[in-house]
């Protein structure tokens, strides 16, 4: 038990440095735009970015937890480089169908309702300009979950820290510079990230030319994604429409003030999110993936879960008092309006630490049924919700059914995990 203690410490601190460096350089870059356009323009930013999630979501079928977790079960076997082969032969024609729909999106959807005080001809740009920094983006993200299920935490820290160092640097600088459109930037910001992920990537002997050996040709297995790609595909999707759908209600019923408003609360609480993700892909996610016992299960995940709510909870209250200054520090003066909306998000963002860590229970052991009704279910419950106390609670609406949402998140996951059959497994 110390020993396990111990090594839950150990990555809790490598994880928690990679998660506070991304955090300050995701915090340096919306506090720039924050600053620098105020919370209309930062809602137009907020819908771009959605839109970046969606083409990442389907261009990469959002297998990032089954590369985290195939790698770890698999990584002292010999079929791991056909299993990998599967999954990136999957990501490739998956993104190419995606750029064939993005440019057909492009023309003829209508863009002017959706960015509106935007040139059509600048969205249109800005979408060609996103689809090359997609693709990067989808095999930068293969490596860190490479990386991580391996166990190789040294090179998988570097990375991270090297991919939010550039993908700040470049919209700051271009954006200072005036050297694109803002659209164009956040288009484009991951870029430069394959120079550095390809030759880590490659001596951690995942590359290109590994993929192609007779080995990876004669165990290549594609079926053995198929889990991973509904339990990731499908919440990666839903999670931005659902936030789409409910900006676009706040822009219509409250004005485009409120929904930016409403947006940096949710850019704030993306920073206690990610945080939480974060710990819990590197802790917990390889840890359950690997073969193990109902009893050994048991020893890992409640206590775990214990620490993550102690510290997830810790944060949050912290984060409470000072809720004032938080809004002011992570958006700018302009957000003042903003801080009575955070106490119920950090509410939510606090539940929703307990219930992601039920889900990556989930999503490790392939219970594919019961983690999708999950997701289907309250996102589904989140914006139906949110619309009907719009009259009631305007403004409050969102935040306050959000934090609903995630408790009964939490309360039914964890009902899944405890009743999950290790027969089996």
């Amino acid at each position: 038990m110390e020993k396990e203690s111990k090594s839950f410490w150990k990555l809790f601190c490598t994880s928690t440095f990679i998660t506070c460096f991304r955090t300050v350089c995701s915090f340096c870059l919306h506090k720039f735009l924050a600053v620098v356009f105020g919370p209309s323009t930062f809602a137009l930013v907020g819908q771009f970015q959605n839109f970046i999630s969606i083409g990442q979501g389907v261009s990469s079928l959002a297998l990032q937890n089954g590369w985290v977790s195939l790698s770890a079960r698999y990584k002292n076997d010999e079929c791991l480089a056909g299993i990998w082969r599967g999954g990136f032969c999957l990501s490739v024609f998956a993104m190419f169908a995606f750029m064939a729909l993005a440019v057909i999106f492009t023309f003829l959807a209508p863009l002017e309702e959706m960015f509106p005080g935007i040139s059509r001809r600048g969205i249109q740009a800005a979408i060609l300009f996103a689809l090359p920094g997609i693709a990067v983006s989808n095999f930068v993200a293969i490596c860190l979950s490479v990386l991580n299920g391996l166990g190789l935490y040294y090179r998988y820290a570097i990375l991270a820290l090297s991919v939010s160092l550039l993908q700040t640097l470049w919209v700051v600088i271009l954006v200072y510079t005036k050297s694109l459109s803002l659209l164009s930037v956040i288009a484009t910001q991951s870029l430069l990230t394959i120079a550095v992920a390809l030759p880590i990537a490659s001596r951690a002997g995942f590359s290109l030319s590994q993929l192609k050996t007779k080995s990876a040709l004669h165990f290549e297995n594609r079926k053995i994604w198929i889990p991973f790609i509904a339990m990731g595909l499908i919440p990666m999707l839903l999670t931005p429409i659902s936030l789409t759908f409910i900006r676009q209600m706040l822009h219509v019923t409250q004005g485009l003030e409120i929904a930016g408003l409403w947006q940096g609360v949710s850019k704030i609480s993306d920073f206690f999110n990610v945080a939480v993700s974060s710990i819990l892909g590197i802790i917990l996610l390889p840890k359950i993936s690997e073969s193990m016992s109902e009893e050994s299960f048991k020893k890992t995940f409640y206590p775990l879960l214990i620490r993550i709510l102690g510290i997830s909870g810790f944060a949050a209250l912290v984060l409470f008092f000072l809720r004032d200054e938080v809004v002011y520090l992570f958006l700018s003066e302009k957000f003042a309006a903003a801080s009575p909306l955070l106490s119920f998000q950090l509410l939510g963002d606090f539940l929703h630490a307990g219930g992601w860590c039920c889900g990556m229970v989930l999503i490790a052991l392939r219970k594919t049924k019961k983690f999708l009704f999950l997701e289907i279910f309250f996102q589904i419950f989140l914006v139906l919700v949110t619309w009907l106390c719009l009259s009631r609670f305007g403004a409050y609406s969102p935040v306050i059914t959000y934090a609903l949402e995630n408790f009964l998140y939490f309360i039914v996951a964890f009902i899944f995990v405890r009743k999950i059959s290790w027969k089996n497994l």
